[in-house]
């Protein structure tokens, strides 16, 4: 997994060069509910996220861009298994849908740590959906809904999960 994530994030920082005329770099934050869902188990807790990217509108309307994040979560899912923390990178094209807002779309690589008395990292795959609008020239709010699913873990759970989250990004125009 840590390979397929230099992998993308190597593909993410070329993207980002052919962009770099007239593209923004950005760091956020973002506070949401993760549901895990799977066929034996499943729980929900809240999640703290920080990201930082890279993205440009190379036509009239159409955004594109790359992103890191690290998640930290909190509490356990059900009895002694909770996830500790995720990260991975994303691709994310918009669409903008005014001179101030874009919709979304988040695809790409992410890698949990899970503990049920013993801590084991597994990958999988995210894709997502979000709005993203100008609070100011430099701070825009962002709500988004993002879908993971995971490799299996111990041979008999395969967790997805359910995340939506609420943040701030700040621009560095």
């Amino acid at each position: 997994m840590f390979k397929k994530l230099l992998i993308a994030t190597a593909i993410l920082a070329s993207s980002s060069a052919a962009l770099a005329a007239s593209g923004v770099p950005y760091v956020g934050a973002s506070v949401g509910v993760t549901n895990t869902l799977d066929d034996v188990i499943g729980g929900r807790n809240l999640n703290v996220n920080i990201f930082g990217g890279y993205g440009a509108v190379v036509t009239q309307n159409i955004y594109l861009g790359g992103e890191v994040f690290a998640n930290k979560a909190t509490g356990d899912i059900v009895y002694s298994l909770s996830n500790r923390f995720s990260y991975g990178a994303s691709f994310i094209p918009g669409l903008l849908l005014s001179e101030h807002t874009m919709l979304y779309g988040r695809a790409g690589l992410v890698n949990a740590s899970y503990n049920a008395g013993y801590t084991t990292n597994i990958s999988g795959l995210q894709a997502g959906l979000g709005l993203q609008t100008s609070l100011t020239e430099k701070v825009d709010l962002r709500a988004e809904y993002v879908y993971s699913n995971y490799d299996h873990f111990n041979n008999d759970f395969k967790p997805t999960t359910d995340q939506v989250n609420l943040g701030i990004v700040y621009k560095f125009e």
